[in-house]
């Protein structure tokens, strides 16, 4: 009688929870796209807004309103979002690998290891502007470790709470090989790399960011597509395993990609603070469903959308860093959920 009337209200309920989808996505959507042209209107510079209309439109403007909008503004927005993508998918997917509603790039010490990366990159090969390609390397060769090492004691010790607190030793060894690093470095060296460290999203080049983002987007569908695993993950690895999933492999594409992920934001734009760990919980209070196949293409909206608001904050008139931003939106949500006792899985 029970299970009929769960049934019965499941039924009655089922319309009202796909349009309640729909309905969220629609607004996110929506909140992007505004978030995106406030993004491109705010700064120091006035434009008016129907001149960036016209140049996003692809008709001709003045050479220093082009220069600003297009290879300025434009770009910054741009690297948001990309960041936005790559910080909250990662986020997702390390809460469901690691059977950890707290795990993230930050906890997990995988950001610290692209830290340690970028900072050798800073003492032996100069500045970030003048070695791009070997800081990305460095930097997602550094989340990669760290993510294999993370992976290693998960399997020899089957317990979230000590996986986490090994990440987060993970990061202060991480941290004190900065320090040595950042000791033997220049004050010039320094100085840069505290200036990273504060997080932004105006390092990358105009004719580098397309590639970026499209290749993070190839990241977000191919994880997309393997939705049914991902779900079937969450309910353990022996019944992911029973139901025909080729966990180990799924894994190995899992922490890859997040590692690849992580690295490229944290080469490009600094440690970002509380994106990883905050998104994915947020967005399950907006959807309170496991299905992948909704969740991440979700938190590519939530997480575009904070970044955005993070770029607005760090331009004109009070600018503010960027860690600082994403913090102050990050950590009352990690909060609320400790302190509510909402950490864990939220079942459909």
């Amino acid at each position: 009688m029970s299970n009929s009337v769960n049934n019965s209200i499941y039924v009655i309920l089922a319309p009202y929870m796909q349009i309640r989808e729909k309905i969220t996505f629609f607004i996110l959507l929506l909140a992007v796209a505004l978030l995106f042209l406030g993004s491109l209107t705010i700064g120091s510079v006035k434009i008016p807004f129907q001149e960036i209309l016209s140049i996003l439109g692809g008709e001709v403007a003045e050479k220093k309103s082009w220069t600003l909008i297009v290879e300025a503004r434009l770009t910054s927005s741009l690297t948001a979002i990309f960041a936005g993508i790559g910080l909250s998918i990662s986020g997702l997917l390390m809460q469901n690998i690691f059977q950890n509603p707290l795990a993230g790039p930050g906890v997990l010490g995988i950001t610290s290891g692209s830290n340690l990366g970028v900072a050798l990159v800073f003492l032996f090969a100069g500045t970030q502007s003048n070695v791009g390609v070997l800081t990305v390397i460095a930097a997602i060769a550094g989340a990669l470790g760290v993510l294999f090492l993370i992976i290693g004691i998960s399997l020899r010790v089957r317990n979230n709470v000590i996986v986490l607190i090994s990440g987060l030793m993970l990061s202060y060894l991480c941290g004190a090989g900065v320090n040595i690093i950042l000791n033997y470095s220049s004050k010039n060296q320094i100085q840069q790399f505290v200036n990273w460290g504060f997080g932004n999203f105006s390092s990358v080049h105009p004719d580098t960011i397309i590639y970026l983002l499209f290749l993070m987007l190839g990241f977000a569908l191919l994880l997309t597509l393997l939705s049914k695993f991902w779900n079937a993950l969450i309910l353990g690895e022996k019944f992911a395993g029973s139901l025909g999933v080729p966990v180990f492999k799924i894994r190995i594409i899992g922490i890859l990609v997040t590692g690849i992920m992580t690295g490229l934001v944290t080469a490009y734009c600094g440690p970002i603070a509380f994106i990883g760990i905050a998104v994915p919980h947020i967005c399950r209070m907006l959807i309170p469903k496991t299905n992948h196949f909704i969740m991440i293409p979700l938190n590519i909206l939530v997480g575009s959308a904070i970044c955005l608001i993070g770029l607005i904050f760090t331009q004109y008139p009070f600018p503010l860093p960027l860690n600082a931003v994403t913090s102050l939106i990050g950590a009352p949500v990690i909060l609320w959920i400790l302190i509510s006792k909402k950490a864990g899985w939220k079942t459909t």
